[in-house]
């Protein structure tokens, strides 16, 4: 066995180790010139043409724990034995493109050109698989050459989450087996499990012809359940309800044109013995219930679509396809692939539809109550500002240099009487945070001093000013520092806004009784000045992470232990 890197609370490690068996297990620490410190990765022993696993192939993973992460390249380290002692031969750079963070790896046992016999392919043609991101990669590796990624080697997986398994069985399948993602806050996303059958370009094998014949695999996905229309669920803002009050919150709700019919009355699976009614934004005019959640509720029958529903259950936005001569079975433009922005805005997945008309779009808009349809963009995980990337469809974006009130992408959300105003192509907004939102507000004391150092367009900062504190907030993206400022004077409140990167501005402010450290998926790289902006007697750090959910408690532990750490070298 070889361990490479690795980390504790403060860094991360280059060290690479190598577990002996002979003559008894013995662990001896390798020098590898020119190893970088990686964690985040994974890592497989490659056989050699003698048999001896000697190579290892070190996949992604980053270089420290600074914020926003560092990502690492691939490499080859060569290992070898020799009088009873290990040493490292070379490390060499592997050509196999970017390897998403905490993705996993495992080796074809028949190569993945072969048709499954008991005896591995030529070294030549193995075939890896690399599963991150709910995505599924192929590589085969001639060796001693660079890997070199096989045509058409993406195939869309329905697992693949973060702290999944990847592994083969002895038939040659490939299964991705779940893993979850814990976000404080926003609930717990797990992944699917699927299984995949291997069938990548020719082989070297002796039945690699029939191999070349052979259909090609289709893309793994997740077989649907029986009853769909019970299990297939999406993220709803509901109110929770005591039982013997459902049909009368129900009826208000309705009367107010306030209830959320995408989405079906269930048990809460955050409260116990509560019901959780599904609710549409400004629901606060027809019931007063403070108890607001963000939980997976059951999609209406009559929202699900599939490739056979009756043409009376197709989803609006099919229909309006129809009409205009596009693809009405898109699976993408089901209503659980929609997305409502504040009251006038639909959010259409990214890939939708990408050779349509202003016409269709506009028509799209009219067919769901919409004045504005934008498609969804992607925030990228290097981007220091997180820009949206959202793309305003209709109306027409012309002109995109603009922005504040009055522009075509400005727009308004209204939670729990707090105004948020922003640009939508310009600034993300996340509605699943509400819950934490309400639960931080709980959490503060009028007169406190507050210093959120991710204030983003005010989502902390704002409810904290509500219940009467003294704010110190932080960013460092320009649109979201001019929406912020816009939505403290919409609001009538007054807060010290510190311009620029929080782990500086912050230095500028001493003695606060609470730190919000609101950044996904990890704020770790401004703890150490969060706990030195707290008072002497100490204070409060909101600290928010993605955390498998398996490793939760044991997270919440190194986080206490690591700034209980902090507070101590800090004096």
């Amino acid at each position: 066995a070889v361990l490479v890197g690795g980390r504790d609370g403060v860094k991360a490690f280059a060290d690479v180790w190598v577990l002996d068996s002979r003559p008894s297990y013995r662990w001896t620490r390798l020098d590898v010139p020119g190893a970088s410190p990686r964690f985040g990765h994974d890592a497989v022993l490659q056989p050699t043409a003698g048999g001896v696993a000697d190579r290892v192939l070190v996949f992604g993973g980053c270089a420290g724990l600074e914020v926003p992460a560092i990502a690492l390249g691939s490499v080859r380290i060569t290992v070898r034995r020799s009088l009873g002692s290990w040493t490292c031969v070379s490390q060499q750079s592997l050509n196999c493109g970017d390897v998403p963070l905490g993705s996993k790896v495992a080796v074809h046992p028949y190569g993945g050109t072969g048709g499954g016999g008991s005896e591995p392919a030529t070294l030549s043609s193995r075939v890896i698989l690399i599963s991150g991101a709910g995505k599924l990669r192929a590589l085969r590796s001639p060796f001693p050459n660079t890997l070199e990624v096989v045509p058409g080697e993406v195939l869309t997986a329905g697992a693949g989450m973060s702290d999944h398994a990847l592994f083969f069985t002895s038939k040659g399948e490939a299964v991705l087996a779940g893993g979850a993602v814990k976000g404080f806050g926003f609930g717990d996303i797990w992944g699917g499990t699927c299984k995949v059958k291997v069938h990548i370009g020719a082989g070297t094998g002796a039945d690699s012809k029939a191999k070349d014949s052979a259909e090609p695999s289709p893309s793994p996905s997740l077989p649907q359940p029986a009853n769909q229309a019970d299990r297939v669920k999406g993220r709803a803002t509901c109110v929770l309800v005591p039982p013997a009050r459902v049909k009368s919150v129900k009826n208000a709700l309705e009367a107010a044109g306030k209830l959320d019919k995408s989405h079906r009355i269930s048990k809460s699976t955050v409260t116990s013995g509560m019901m959780a009614v599904p609710v549409l934004e400004g629901y606060e005019v027809a019931v007063d219930l403070p108890s607001v959640v963000e939980e997976e509720a059951p999609m209406n029958k009559l929202m699900i679509s599939s490739g056979n529903v009756e043409k009376g259950s197709r989803s609006k936005a099919q229909r309006t396809a129809a009409r205009h001569g596009l693809d009405s079975d898109d699976a993408k433009m089901s209503p659980r692939n929609l997305e409502r922005l504040g009251r006038d805005v639909l959010i259409v997945p990214a890939s939708a539809y990408p050779g349509a008309t202003e016409g269709f779009w506009a028509d799209l808009a009219r067919a769901h109550g919409c004045e504005r349809v934008a498609r969804k963009g992607e925030i990228s995980p290097e981007s220091r500002i997180r820009r949206s990337g959202h793309e305003l469809l209709h109306p027409p974006h012309q002109d995109p240099e603009s922005t504040g009130p009055g522009s075509e992408a400005w727009i308004t959300v209204t939670e729990h009487g707090i105004s948020q105003s922003f640009d939508f192509t310009r600034v993300m907004f996340s509605r699943g945070n509400v819950t934490e939102k309400l639960r931080f507000a709980g959490l503060c004391n009028a007169g406190e001093r507050v210093l959120d150092m991710y204030a983003g367009i005010g989502y902390y900062s704002l409810p904290a000013l509500k219940k009467g504190c003294e704010v110190y907030a932080c960013e460092w993206n320009p649109d979201a520092v001019y929406a912020l400022k816009h939505n403290l004077k919409d609001n009538g409140f007054e807060a010290t806004v510190l311009e620029g990167d929080c782990r500086v501005r912050s230095l500028e402010v001493t003695g606060v009784d609470r730190v919000s450290l609101g950044l996904l998926p990890s704020s770790e790289g401004s703890w150490p000045q969060a706990v030195r902006c707290l008072k002497p007697d100490g204070g409060w750090l909101h600290v928010h992470g993605n955390v498998p959910v398996a490793e939760a408690s044991n997270w919440a532990l190194w986080v206490a232990w690591s700034l209980l750490r902090m507070r101590g070298e800090g004096g």
